[in-house]
């Protein structure tokens, strides 16, 4: 039954790409970065389009040292077990209510 389940998402309401209460994706240590440093380069070039500013947030990320990518591979790690985690708990009351 159980293979049933994960194997047609339409069935069992688990969630899959298109489900609206799935948990989001883990961000990346690279995403992060981004979040952080990005209002610092628009603010420096405010006439900067969404393509360089994105081409200029990559080459600050290429020169970045491993000791200063280290908080936001710790940021990333801690946002990937959220992730699992959620994604258990979701996977925890499939089962339980496709037993009821």
């Amino acid at each position: 039954m159980l293979k049933r389940l994960l194997s047609n998402p339409s069935l069992s309401g688990f969630p899959n790409k298109t489900h609206q209460k799935a948990p989001k994706k883990a961000k990346s240590s690279w995403i992060f970065f981004m979040e952080a440093k990005r209002g610092e380069v628009v603010a420096a070039n405010p006439d900067i389009s969404l393509g360089d500013t994105s081409k200029k947030l990559g080459e600050m990320w290429k020169v970045v040292s491993a000791e200063d990518k280290a908080p936001y591979e710790e940021l990333a790690k801690a946002d990937k077990l959220r992730y699992a985690t959620e994604m258990d708990v979701s996977f925890l009351l499939l089962v339980a209510f496709s037993l009821m």
